[in-house]
């Protein structure tokens, strides 16, 4: 049964990962109708396979029309690949459908839709004119079998909405559908120059839109910027022995004129032009002097003057252009048709035509289709000539954010009717060729203008190439200016996604850095992050000439609601995280315990994330249940993610962490923690002096279990210890800040009954008393002591008086004196030890004080200025600064010459924890 299962698995494993089937292309796409149809199918397999197309279910095959071709070959790893072709030409709407490559077993499709229709785009011209402030509209006319959807894109890619156009569509549906769509901009700016793309399925049209700057309205024919009369000619025009009603004559308000001529007679040059035939093939020309922009035709008919009557107009004309005067355009209208204009209605009247989309030529023809009399105008057109502009190609904003070391390309494009230079500027200096940029060239004659596009790049930035970068033509007005900000923006965290638990907080940070400061904005779900409730905090340094900007949101407590995409911006550089909120439900936070029962923690979290790997384990106080648990009281079930706990013991309560570890395994790996705790009741025990002599200090230690840990407060004979005296005070013990009672130098008022009293917010509180008795050492009831107390007296009385003779005496020897060191002696005096009252020691009754570090002897000469401290000892102990005198320890300086030991000794005990008697020597520093 086990080889089966095997095998079955093994076949299966063959199949789903040993071989590969792929179809080109991989989704579905329309095709038009009447072209040709490929679809390709390719399947790897460590076996030779036969592929197959199948097209709506019945298997394709080879026909006039049809041409399948199939090859395979082997690669090195023995992997077999066969490829299979289907090609049908000049396709129909039967051609629709799903097309299935089928091999192995294996199976992938993809389905065909077939149009037949056509797109065209009005103006009917390659290049549309526009100026800018003046309005321009796109028509992208789509007709044909199937609705499909009309768009305009701007192929570098610029929002079109953002950029000011409007957009408008008329649907219509019969025999077949037509749809328009347009694009108009009530006033078009020289930014929005560039190719513009209308698709429709798989249909698709581009058009270039040229914006020009400045006045396009000059008299082309005649004035400053008209044409000599060679550039007027006509198909043929009137003369004879008295008129002569040539073609330069056609200037607007031109009127008739006797000219004497090279024979000596006299002609009438006539107040127009007069064609010689009356037929629809007359015409008349002009060369403009270069590439010009015709805006508009002005014409008039024939002068009338008083020696005849004559009434002779045009009414109705075409328009014809070239660039070379061969090869000659007729002016369409929006519908692809030859576009008539209407013309005079009497001989003196000046009648305008604008042309609905401006055209660029250098040669024109009016073609009289329709005239009064004969076929006589005179005519001005205006226009200008091809003006010369300059803008920025590339990058197509004002306004950049480069991350820094990313690439800064700037491309400039000039056009004019003449060959010009371009150049560069940097923060309005002139860039030479060592500022790093690599700079580069292309110039472009197409009819009559020439494009020159000039482009700096430079591959690895820094922050030092921000600034404004300027292009321009030397001994021009012509400039365009682009603003750069070399930068980086880091964010932190460094994920895409975050994970947090509600009532937890949420904090996120950006962090700009440039050579200028600019501010943030911060954003939720593309709108305004303030209506949160975030807490929004900035902070700026500078460091080495650049500008370090941090920009931080916090939440401390978000719910589901906060969930969402929050972003920082500067300019169009952000950086986004995708916030997730995870909720959670079950028995609670907190639960209070109950010993020798079953408990159980759930943790039923809501938003757990499907697409995203996840795993769940317990930890109690961040260590793992695994290692506190030593008895298998705790158990967790993955498919309730509740852990369970028998048994309970006050010692479980705590705090426990259930933990999500989410997208497992990869560098945005995430833990979010809930935290849920098991409360225990407070408990106390109080332990310390029942018995202490008056003068003596009392300890007393206050012992607590229970969670939270819960709060003590102490009390004597029912009031508050801290109201009693300021010889009283709290020190740390078993976790909690005052554990410790120590009460110094203590009287017989300090008897009576200490408690010490655990609080918690949770449960009722817990006491522990304890009785303290004080005993008085009475004189009277001691008579050895009474006794030593005389004699010592009396020795100290004499001391003194020696002492005093012998200073007196010695008044201009060297002192000799001995001190603790300086830390040593600062240790003693913080940690308040009682010293002897008499300042004696006595063998019966010796003061030993307890240190937790050995203090250490030490003699030198002390200055003069230095203060005396009282010490165990009978002399006096001067203190030494830090650095000012060399530490000279006793035991270690015994034999050195410029120590010489004295017969003077005095008894004490060492202060160290070895608690010996010791012999203290004085000491001549010479």
């Amino acid at each position: 049964m086990t080889l089966f299962l095997g095998i079955i698995l093994l076949l299966y494993f063959h199949q789903t990962t040993a071989s590969l089937l792929k179809i080109s292309p991989e989704s579905g796409e329309w095709a038009r109708y009447g072209r040709d149809l490929s679809i390709s199918c390719t399947f790897s397999s460590k076996y030779h396979e036969s592929v197959q197309l199948y097209h709506n279910e019945s298997l394709a095959h080879v026909s006039d029309q049809v041409t399948i071709t199939s090859d395979a070959f082997t690669d090195v790893d023995g992997q077999q690949t066969t490829r299979l072709r289907y090609m049908k030409s000049n396709i129909n709407f039967d051609d629709a459908g799903m097309y299935e490559c089928r091999a192995d077993n294996a199976m992938k499709g993809v389905k065909i839709n077939v149009v037949k229709g056509r797109l065209k785009i009005f103006p009917k011209t390659e290049r549309v004119i526009a100026f800018e402030g003046e309005r321009v509209t796109l028509t992208c006319e789509y007709q044909g079998s199937h609705r499909l959807d009309v768009t305009w894109s701007s192929t570098s890619g610029r929002d079109l909405k953002k950029s000011g156009f409007v957009v408008g569509s008329i649907v219509q549906t019969g025999n077949f559908v037509l749809t328009k769509v347009d694009i108009s901009k009530s006033r078009a700016s020289f930014s929005d120059s560039g190719d513009y793309t209308c698709t429709a399925g798989p249909l698709s049209k581009t058009v270039t839109l040229e914006v020009y700057q400045g006045e396009c309205n000059n008299l082309l024919v005649s004035g400053p910027h008209g044409v000599p009369d060679s550039h007027m000619t006509a198909s043929s025009y009137y003369e004879d022995s008295i008129y002569r009603d040539s073609p330069e004559r056609a200037r607007l308000n031109l009127e008739d004129v006797r000219v004497q001529i090279e024979n000596g007679n006299y002609v009438i040059m006539g107040g127009g032009w007069v064609a010689n035939d009356m037929d629809k093939n007359e015409w008349i020309q002009v060369a403009f002097k270069a590439q010009s922009i015709v805006r508009s035709i002005w014409t008039q008919g024939r002068f009338e003057s008083n020696c005849c009557n004559q009434s002779d107009w045009v009414t109705e004309y075409r328009v014809q252009f070239s660039q070379d005067g061969v090869s000659w355009q007729k002016y369409k209208d929006q519908s692809g048709n030859d576009l008539y204009f209407r013309a005079n209605t009497d001989s003196g009247t000046v009648v305008k035509n604008e042309l609905p989309s401006p055209i660029i030529t250098k040669y024109i023809r009016i073609s009289p289709t329709a005239w009064h009399g004969n076929i006589a105008l005179r005519l001005e057109i205006k226009g200008c000539l091809i003006p010369q502009n300059l803008r920025i190609l590339e990058p197509i904003r004002k306004t950049i954010n480069l991350p820094v070391p990313e690439t800064l390309k700037i491309s400039c494009e000039y056009t004019g009717s003449k060959r010009d230079v371009v150049s560069w500027s940097k923060d309005y200096v002139r860039m030479g060729m060592v500022d790093g940029f690599r700079r580069s060239s292309k110039e472009q004659l197409s009819g009559g203008r020439v494009t020159i596009t000039d482009t700096i790049t430079k591959a690895t930035t820094e922050f030092l190439d921000s600034g404004n970068y300027t292009c321009f033509i030397p001994n021009s007005t012509f400039s365009e200016t682009i603003t750069v900000h070399a930068m980086t923006l880091e964010k932190s965290p460094k994920i895409d996604r975050y994970w947090v638990s509600s009532q937890n907080a949420v904090h996120l940070s950006c962090e700009y850095r440039s050579l200028n400061r600019r501010d943030f904005s911060w954003e939720y779900a593309g709108g305004d992050i303030n209506n949160r409730q975030f807490q929004i905090t900035r902070d700026v340094k500078k460091s080495d000439g650049a500008v370090f900007v941090t920009s931080s949101i916090r939440k401390p407590y978000v719910d589901v609601t906060d969930s969402g995409n929050y972003t920082c911006r500067i300019g169009e550089m952000s950086r986004t995280w995708e916030v997730n909120v995870l909720s959670v439900s079950g028995n609670g936070s907190w639960q209070a315990i109950t010993p020798n029962q079953t408990m159980y923690l759930e943790c039923d979290v809501k938003g757990l994330p499907t697409d995203v790997p996840y795993q769940m384990f317990w930890t109690k106080e961040g260590n793992s249940i695994k290692d506190l648990d030593s008895h298998g009281r705790m158990n967790y079930f993955p498919n309730s993610r509740t852990l369970q706990i028998t048994r309970t013991q006050l010692s479980d309560a705590g705090k426990y962490e259930c933990n999500i570890l989410l997208e497992v395994g990869s560098p945005a790996q995430q833990q979010v923690s809930i935290t849920m705790e098991i409360y225990a009741p407070p408990k106390t025990m109080l332990d310390g002096m029942k018995t202490i002599n008056v003068g003596d200090s009392l300890h007393l230690y206050c012992k607590t279990a229970g969670y939270p840990t819960p709060s003590v407060v102490w009390k004597k004979n029912g009031r508050s210890l801290s109201e009693l005296s300021s010889r009283v005070t709290f020190l740390p013990y078993g976790g909690l800040d005052n554990g410790h009672l120590v009460v110094f130098d203590v009287s017989g008022s300090e008897a009576g009954e200490y408690t010490c009293e655990a609080k918690s917010s949770y449960f009722s509180s817990a006491s522990s008393r304890l009785q303290v008795d004080v005993k008085e050492v009475s004189l009277a009831t001691s008579p050895p002591l009474l006794i030593a107390i005389i004699v010592g007296s009396v020795v100290v009385f004499l001391a003194i008086v020696c002492c005093g003779v012998y200073v007196k005496c010695n008044q201009r020897a060297k002192k000799k004196n001995y001190a603790y060191d300086t830390d040593s002696l600062e240790r003693l005096r913080q940690s308040r030890p009682r010293l002897p009252r008499n300042n004696t020691f006595n063998e019966d009754h010796p003061k030993i004080i307890k240190l937790t570090e050995e203090p250490h002897f030490y003699s030198k000469r002390p200055p003069t200025s230095s203060p005396p401290l009282s010490a165990s000892s009978q002399r006096s102990v001067s203190t030494f600064e830090s650095g000012s005198y060399e530490r000279v320890p006793l035991r270690n300086k015994l034999n050195t010459p410029d120590i010489v030991l004295t017969d003077q000794e005095e008894e004490g005990y060492n202060t160290g924890s070895t608690q010996e008697k010791v012999r203290f020597s004085l000491l001549d520093i010479k």
